[in-house]
C-alpha cells in the first residue's frame, strides 16, 4: 500500500537496491492512487515506466446502500431478479448460509459439496470442473485451510428447502471480498440460482457494512458485469 509519496520513495529504494535493471509487474491496479505515487516517484528519478492493459476486473462498491446498487441495474435485469424471487417463494423459499468458521473436516466437506454443484453442470460435461482436474480440489482445500486460519475464507450457499442449489467460494482481506469461484445447480434455470445467490449475498454485505468492496478477480465476465458498480 503506497499511500503517500514518501512510502512510494522507500519502496522504490528497496527495488533499486536489488540491482535489477527492470521490473515487470502483472495484475496491478495501475490507475489507483497508490500506483500513481509509485510511478511519480520513478519518473522523478528519470526512470521510464509503461503500462499495458491486460483486462478489466469487475468491482462492487459496498459503501453504497443496497437501494443505490440495485438502482444501477438495467430495467430488464431488475425484472428478471423479481421474477426469480417470486418463483423461489412459490417453490418453498430460499435461504442463504454464510460460513466463516469451521470445525475439523468441515471446510473440506463444504468445499466438496460446492464443487459437486459445478461438476453437475456444463463444466462437468466439458470435463473442466474442479473435481475433474487431478490435484486441483486438494490444492483448493489446502488454500482454504491456510486462509481460514486468519478468518479470510467465506463459503456461501443458497439453499432451496434445505437443498444447496448455488455456491460461492470467497476470500476476504484488507476490507475486500474476492470471489473467484461460483457454481450452481442447472436443474433450476427458472430460479437463476447463481444470480439469486449473488443478489442475497450482496444485500447482506451492504447491510453488514463489514467490507468496502467486492473484487470478482480475473477478466470481467458477462455474469459479473451485471452486478458491478
Amino acid at each position: 500500500q503506497y499511500e503517500t509519496p514518501a512510502v512510494a520513495e522507500r519502496l522504490l529504494d528497496g527495488l533499486l537496491s536489488l540491482s535489477c535493471h527492470a521490473f515487470w509487474l502483472r495484475h496491478i491496479p495501475w490507475n489507483s492512487p497508490h500506483w500513481r505515487n509509485l510511478v511519480a516517484a520513478a519518473e522523478q528519478r528519470r526512470l521510464s515506466c509503461a503500462h499495458h492493459r491486460l483486462h478489466e476486473v469487475g468491482l462492487v462498491d459496498l459503501r453504497r446502500s443496497w437501494a443505490e446498487i440495485k438502482g444501477g441495474f438495467s430495467r430488464n435485469f431488475r425484472h428478471h431478479v423479481r421474477h426469480a424471487e417470486r418463483r423461489a417463494e412459490q417453490a418453498g423459499g430460499v435461504e442463504v448460509a454464510v460460513l466463516e468458521t469451521f470445525g475439523p473436516g468441515e471446510l473440506e466437506r463444504y468445499l466438496r459439496a460446492g464443487f459437486e454443484l459445478e461438476a453437475s453442470g456444463w463444466k462437468g460435461r466439458a470435463g473442466t470442473s474442479v473435481l475433474q482436474q487431478p490435484g486441483f480440489f486438494e490444492f483448493l482445500v489446502r488454500q482454504a485451510e491456510e486462509l481460514a486460519r486468519n478468518g479470510e475464507v467465506r463459503l456461501v450457499f443458497l439453499r432451496l428447502c434445505g437443498k444447496p442449489i448455488a455456491f460461492e467460494y470467497c476470500w476476504r482481506a484488507k476490507g475486500r471480498l474476492f470471489t473467484p469461484k461460483i457454481a450452481y445447480d442447472e436443474t433450476y434455470p427458472r430460479l437463476s440460482p447463481g444470480h439469486f445467490l449473488m443478489r442475497m449475498h450482496l444485500q447482506e454485505l451492504t447491510l453488514s457494512r463489514s467490507l468496502c468492496e467486492i473484487d470478482f478477480v480475473g477478466p470481467l465476465a458477462d455474469y459479473c458485469q451485471r452486478w458491478c458498480t
